[in-house]
This record gives C-alpha cells, structure tokens and sequence, in this order.
C-alpha cells in the first residue's frame, strides 16, 4: 500500500496517544528495510495538564511519533534534506507553544469562534518545521485523517504539493473553503491552483461522476426498492446506463460494475446512501481500485438522464454508417467526453422484469451483483477490474 502511495522513497510520521505505543510499534518495526525514529509530541492544552494513569501513577501525556524512513537501497540520503550547518538538531521530542486554532469563522462562517478541530489540532509551524527535514521544496505531502487547515496552509506556503484525504466531506469542504480565503487575502500574495484531473479510461466511475455520483444514488433507489427486481428501479437501472455507460471515456463495463456495487451496499448492505468508506470497502476487493484517486471535474451535478438518453437516440437515428455497427447497439456520444454503448432500451427492461417478475429476493446462490458483473465482462476488462495481467504503455 504505501509503495502505491508514495513510491519507494518516502518519509512515513505516525501519531499514537501514548496508551497504544506498545501496538503501533510492534506493527512499525514489523515492517521490513526501514529505520524508526523514536519521539514524542506534547499538546498545547492551555489549561491544565493532560495525564495518563497507570496504576496509582499519574504520567504527564504525550503522543508517541514515530518517524519511519524507507529509501530503496537504504540510502536514507535520498529521503532526507542537507542541512544549512552541522549545528542542525532535528528536534523530536516537541513541545507545542500556543497557537491559534482553526475556528468556524476561517471557513466563512463569519464571527463563530467555534474551534473547529478542537485539542486535535496540531501546532501547524512545529509539524510543517519538522516535516522540512525530510522534504524537498515541489514535492508532494500526503495527510491522511484530519487534514488541518493550519497544517496544509503551511505546506502550501513552503512549496508543497498537498494530498488531503479525509472521509469527511464537511471536512474537506470546510478545508477547501478556509484555504480559498486565505489565498485571496491581498497580505499573502499568493494563488492556489487546484489540480484538474484528465479523463482517464481507467479511473473508477465512482471517481468519474464526481458531484453527480449522490444524485445518482438518489435517481436509481427513489422510492427505497426493497430488491434490484422491482420494475421501476430496472427502468431507471437501463436509462441511467443507456446515459452513462461510456462517460467520461469509461472503459466498457466501468458504469456496470459501478451500480452492481451501489446494489449490493443498497441490497445486501441496506446503506441508506451512498459514502466514500461503503463503496471502498467493497471495491477494494480487486487490486485496480485506487484508494487516492480523486474525482474528475464535472459541469454540473444534474444528471439530465432524460436529456443524455434522446440525444443519444437522436445520434443514432441520424448517422451514416450503421451498418459497420453491431445489431442491437447505438453509439451515444456525450457531452461532456466519450462515447458509449448501449442496447435497445425497451427490450432490455422488457426481458430483465419478465425473467424477475416473481422475484421477491436475490436467490442464495446466486453470485453477489458484483460478481455477476465481472464474469458477464470481456475478457480484457475483467483482467483490469481484477488488477490482472496489467501493462504499463
């Protein structure tokens, strides 16, 4: 996983309260070809000390940190930055000072001095300073868990890339508002560019519908079908595939999978929506499922089924050629990237609810909505959804 992450060379800085230091080193030092740096980070409470009791003693409470470094090789050199004299002391015990926290009003609720991590919240210019030692100015950071709008201001300002990663979208909202205004605030002269993913046939639909993949939850379990059989959800199932089956120059099968996985966490599951954390939990099952790929832009977040649908009937009724096109397929050209194919419509629907009228319940037997998919795939992309038999170009 990190190597996928960060690549053979990386600097790795584990927070643990200090009650858990046992677990997480034993899981550290497990790792193979690193070296462990051992520290401690005590937080700023300004009131009162934090203590941990062990038995009838009270300990003053301190994180545990540990820095882990792997460079291929073992030339810890490579992860590690030149110091501006030999009097440098990289300092791993840190002591934070006050600092002034994160509150609602940074994130454009104006006047709410609500803090908005709380005691969470580490001190940004102690943890940028301590990352400094290892990173070189354009390269990228990754902050998993709570990424601190403090903390990620200061790397912006120290020439990084930054990855946040969060399973909160209130989180990240807030974040990517609180950064917006401080970029804009004259006294800091500076622009923040957003980095714009390309349309790439192999991302995950999940990632290439964005901010139109909720109102897609929405549009195929209106009216909460109990079972993928019932008549209504298997029209609105091959409406939305006639619309979104080549999106964004999905691969064939991408839109597929993507709502076979949506009817299991539906079905099986009985999510009542659709979240970052259900649909990785059951997508991560094949190696190709990229748990730091981030969304594709969108215009909008309507779905304009109905729309997508009659150009796509437009499309076909009107182009030359159809006889070097399959019988029984139309290509739908989309406009917002990439064509799709689709069957006839009202022949599909027809044959899914006859062969499923009776159903009350996917039969016990029967392979998961996931499974069906992938065996009904071709064969070359069913070795990509897989991570099989893959090839760098």
């Amino acid at each position: 996983m990190m190597s996928k992450l960060c690549g053979k060379d990386r600097t790795l800085i584990v927070f643990a309260p200090q009650k858990h230091h046992k677990t997480v080193m034993r899981h550290l030092y497990n790792w193979e070809n690193v070296e462990v740096i051992l520290g401690t980070w005590k937080r700023f409470m300004g009131v009162g000390t934090a203590v941990n009791k062990y038995g009838n003693m009270q300990i003053e409470s301190k994180d545990t940190m540990a820095i882990v470094l792997h460079a291929e090789g073992g030339d810890l050199r490579k992860v590690t930055r030149v110091s501006r004299s030999k009097a440098d002391i990289v300092e791993v015990n840190v002591v934070e000072q006050f600092f002034k926290r994160c509150a609602a009003k940074h994130g454009g609720d104006e006047g709410s001095e609500k803090e908005e991590y709380g005691r969470w919240e580490r001190e940004p210019q102690r943890l940028q300073t301590l990352c400094n030692s290892f990173l070189h100015e354009d390269e990228g950071v990754i902050v998993l868990g709570k990424p601190h709008v403090g903390l990620v201001w200061e790397f912006l300002r120290a020439g990084n890339h930054v990855f946040a990663c969060d399973a909160s979208s209130k989180d990240i909202a807030y974040l990517t508002k609180a950064i917006k205004i401080l970029a804009k605030d004259p006294r800091n002269d500076c622009t923040i560019e957003k980095h714009k993913s390309t349309q790439r046939s192999d991302r995950d639909m999940y990632h290439k519908l964005g901010k139109k993949r909720e109102k897609m939850w929405e549009y195929l379990f209106q009216g909460d079908p109990k079972t993928a059989f019932h008549h209504e959800y298997i029209y609105r199932k091959a409406m939305a595939q006639k619309a979104y089956g080549g999106y964004h120059k999905a691969e064939v099968g991408a839109f597929s999978l993507f709502v076979a996985r949506c009817e299991e966490l539906k079905f099986m599951r009985h999510c009542s929506k659709l979240t970052y954390s259900d649909y990785s939990d059951v997508a991560r099952r094949t190696d190709a499922w990229n748990p730091i790929d981030n969304d594709e832009e969108t215009e909008t977040s309507d779905l304009e089924i109905d729309l997508r649908v009659k150009r796509s009937r437009d499309g076909a009724h009107g182009r030359k050629g159809m006889q070097n096109i399959p019988d029984g397929s139309v290509q739908n050209e989309n406009p917002e990237g990439g064509l799709q194919q689709s069957g006839p419509l009202s022949t599909h629907v027809v044959d899914t609810q006859d062969r499923a009228s009776s159903a009350g319940e996917f039969p016990r037997d029967s392979p998961t909505p996931v499974q069906a998919v992938m065996n009904a795939l071709p064969h070359g992309n069913r070795y990509r959804y897989q991570g099989e038999k893959r090839s760098i170009g």
